[in-house]
């Protein structure tokens, strides 16, 4: 117990020679880590505002936001809208005149052309495939009241894709100038009602060309026949003339009655200035 007593003695010696902080001392030195710890912190913030200006300038100024996409101009519909056709006015039909109703794929046909394009075997054809067709028959007269030849003109619009469209009337003159002149026979109907064997020619020649839109044919089809006997001509030959106008992506086609050619190129114009308002690209 002695020793236990020595030692608590010793301890109390040692404290008392301690000299412990007032506590305004305290205080103080509870400020002065304050303030170094704020120092710290703040030269921390620097270091790394650096370091990230460092990233941003070590390979140039850094880069800037990517700008919005611009916004494209609204896509031309595929359809074709019916003010695009040709009116009973501008030809002088009657105001009931028939629309053929909206079909897509409708390929073009040139009925004129038909003869050729059956009977040779070299694969003339027009193969490109419309996105979209429409068209109308313009008549004289009313429904009600019709005269005894009523047609005044036919046309059909087809939207194709865009090469397609350059392509169509390229192809159409190539396979005029193949055609050329071809020879049949068959019976016609003679003068008193009577059939008689014929030889029957056709000839296809352009007419016409770049007169209008973008590009544009006039077709020509003349029809003679002779007797296979005699030779004698025949009763039921003439010609026609057929259209075609091409303005960006869209081709017409337009079949008159009986219209001269200064005129038919006159209303083929009047049509292509019509096609600007559908198009792709716009007039």
């Amino acid at each position: 117990m002695s020793d236990l007593r020595d030692l608590m003695s010793d301890v109390t010696t040692d404290l008392a020679a301690v000299r412990w902080p007032s506590a305004d001392e305290l205080r103080g030195r509870v400020r002065r880590r304050r303030r170094r710890n704020l120092v710290a912190v703040a030269g921390a913030v620097i270091v790394v505002t650096a370091g990230a200006t460092g990233l941003a300038t070590a390979g140039g100024p850094p880069s800037p936001m990517p700008a919005a996409p611009p916004v494209s101009a609204a896509p031309v519909p595929v359809e074709i809208p019916r003010s695009m056709l040709l009116s009973p006015a501008d030809v002088g039909a009657g105001p009931d005149s028939q629309i053929d109703g909206p079909d897509a794929f409708r390929p073009l046909q040139p009925d004129e052309l038909t003869l050729c394009l059956t009977t040779n075997s070299s694969g003339l054809k027009l193969p490109q495939v419309p996105r979209f067709s429409v068209g109308v028959t313009l008549l004289l007269g009313t429904e009600a009241s019709r005269p005894e030849r009523p047609f005044v003109l036919a046309q059909q619009i087809h939207r194709y894709a865009g090469p397609d469209a350059v392509a169509v009337l390229r192809d159409l003159r190539s396979v005029v100038a193949a055609c050329g002149i071809r020879t049949v026979t068959g019976e016609v109907t003679a003068a008193g009602g009577a059939k008689v064997a014929a030889r029957v020619t056709h000839t296809w020649s352009i007419a016409a060309e770049n007169f209008a839109g973008d590009d544009s044919v006039v077709v020509r089809h003349d029809v003679s026949a002779v007797d296979a006997s005699t030779g004698r001509p025949l009763d039921g030959g003439g010609s026609e003339l057929v259209a075609y106008v091409r303005v960006g992506d869209l081709v017409t086609r337009i079949v008159p009655r009986d219209q001269p050619l200064p005129e038919l190129r006159k209303i083929a114009a009047q049509a292509g200035t019509r096609l600007c308002g559908a198009s792709d690209p716009p007039c």
